[in-house]
């Protein structure tokens, strides 16, 4: 190869090198890898395209900037190095996120909080659910420290989100004792109730959050608070819980354990419409929980698991009722029995079996002159059944 032609290729080659570098740090292909980069938090690269004039301000498509992108990677090098490059610390994406929201959302990492503070980070934004950083904190950072450096950056503790909740609350609905000690700490109003009339309490209750209620119970929550329809903790714990352990939490407090809310209803009766655990209503009648009390439409517990509990444990949660001295044959201000209320709402033929088995009385009619045959007749789920065949011979 001669000495000019060597020469032309090496021209070649280097212009082909200077086209690859314009390629790879301009337009859309640049500012797509400067994005991917601040994910994985690769400084060097990072650097270089900075080094280059790259936009550090760049939106993608749902309006997420670099610095939305860095905070995720945990890398405080890389926050810090957009940040004096002129990143925007307050930019907002589509759903209203700041990097900040951000931060709290996908790294546990203090420094990187505390940076973005220390810019000029607005602690106090909500995202379009009015959610501010430290609601979002509470409810998907398993940090404590996070949340003392929120309210002591001067987070307010007492915001509230479209629906009235606090952080506290939202701390309380999830498990980590950790995070509502530390908003207790911050001096979060343990009795703070959102639209509902719901409680920090009700929150942990309805979740079975057993350390966190305790937490709860330790700062003054109050054991026989209402919300808006009457319910108290007790009864959130028993229409949402499962774990027995909840409820004798609450009883061995003080939970008033007949109160009814405004409905009439119990927190037994409500436990045999929802629960999956028989062991929450033995737990209740052990600890005196009135077998046959009547809501204001004089339905009893028995009436609401047989027609509106259809989880699997449903036999042994009827049978416990009975053999504890549910009148199998009570009736309502319709004149409706248990085995009517059956035969009308549930989906589970073995519970009209089961009722019979009792001594449910198929003859019995209501105010209405009907009989539970005729309410089953319009059930898809028993015509064409055993039950239903049963149900039918004895009921003529």
């Amino acid at each position: 190869m001669n000495q000019k032609k060597k020469k032309t290729i090496e021209k070649i080659f280097i212009l082909l090198l200077i086209l690859f570098n314009i390629y790879s740090f301009s337009g859309e292909h640049w500012e797509a890898g400067f994005l991917s980069w601040c994910s994985k938090g690769d400084y060097p690269k990072i650097k270089t395209a900075i080094a280059r004039g790259i936009n550090v301000n760049h939106r993608d498509k749902n309006n997420c900037t670099p610095l939305m992108y860095a905070v995720t990677s945990n890398k405080v090098d890389v926050v810090k190095i957009l940040i004096e490059n002129g990143a925007e610390v307050d930019a907002r994406d589509k759903a209203n996120w700041t990097p900040l929201i951000y931060a709290i959302r996908h790294s546990n990492n203090p420094e990187i909080i505390k940076i973005l503070l220390e810019n000029g980070a607005k602690i106090n934004s909500v995202d379009k659910d009015k959610l501010t950083p430290l609601m979002i904190a509470a409810s998907e950072n398993q940090n404590p420290e996070i949340i003392t450096i929120l309210i002591k950056n001067g987070a307010q503790v007492e915001a509230r989100n479209k629906n009235q909740v606090t952080a506290l609350m939202l701390a309380a609905a999830h498990n980590n004792s950790q995070i509502v000690s530390a908003l207790l700490k911050g001096n979060a109003n343990v009795q703070a109730k959102d639209k509902t009339g719901a409680s920090p309490l009700m929150f942990a209750a309805y979740n079975s959050n057993l350390n966190v209620i305790s937490t709860l119970l330790y700062n003054g929550a109050k054991i026989n608070t209402e919300d808006n329809k009457g319910f108290t903790p007790l009864m959130y714990a028993t229409s949402g819980s499962n774990n027995p352990e909840v409820i004798k939490t609450l009883l061995n407090n003080g939970a008033n354990i007949n109160a009814k809310d405004k409905s009439g209803i119990t927190a037994l009766t409500w436990a045999a419409k929802y629960s999956i655990n028989p062991v929450i209503i033995a737990t209740l009648l052990e600890k005196g929980a009135k077998i046959d009390s009547r809501s204001n439409n004089e339905a009893t517990a028995l009436m609401y698991a047989a027609s509106g509990n259809s989880n699997p444990e449903i036999i042994e949660i009827i049978d416990i009722l009975v053999k504890n001295g549910a009148n199998i044959n009570a009736t309502e201000i319709d004149g409706q029995t248990p085995l009517i209320w059956a035969a009308r709402d549930n989906n589970q033929p073995k519970i009209i079996m089961t009722l019979l088995e009792h001594g449910a009385d198929p003859q019995t009619k209501d105010k209405f002159n009907l009989k539970a045959i005729d309410y089953a007749s319009k059930n898809n789920n028993l015509t064409g059944t055993r039950a239903y065949s049963r149900l039918e011979n004895i009921s003529y």
